[in-house]
């Protein structure tokens, strides 16, 4: 169904066109990704993104985040490229917008690229996430 007034997309609602999932996503030469926030309890590592890039290749930033709020839980991220580890890196609960890390990363053509997360240290469950933006080349 069109929008009223004329023009626009259908009725889009529950496709998640542009939300969070574990996919890349494309617009013109760019892409992103953002995993939102995943519940992790520290029994074994959470995939925040996973998928594989076509003939292109990506230039951009991985932005770790770390959702929870307050507490003292560490958080391991792993960024993996066709199953091996290429970043690791450990956060802890006070973690904020002002040193939450970017991470420089090239994807190369046809490859998978793999970000997991996991509660290491303390207890209960932690939100974790991850979003990449950057550019594509073909």
């Amino acid at each position: 169904m069109a929008l009223i007034g004329g023009g626009g997309a259908g009725n889009v609602a529950g496709s998640n066109p542009s939300g969070t999932s574990k996919a890349l996503n494309y617009v013109g030469n760019h892409a992103y990704g953002y995993s939102g926030s995943v519940d992790n309890n520290g029994s074994a590592p959470g995939v925040l993104l996973e998928f594989v890039t076509g003939n292109e290749y990506v230039l951009g930033i991985a932005d770790l985040v770390y959702f929870t709020e307050s507490g003292t839980a560490d958080a391991a991220y792993v960024i993996k490229l066709n199953d091996q580890p290429i970043y690791g890196l450990t956060l802890n609960g006070n973690i904020n917008d002002s040193n939450r890390p970017e991470v420089d990363v090239l994807i190369p053509p046809y490859s998978k690229l793999t970000v997991t997360g996991q509660r290491i240290s303390g207890s209960g469950t932690i939100a974790l996430g991850v979003m990449i933006t950057g550019r594509v080349y073909a």
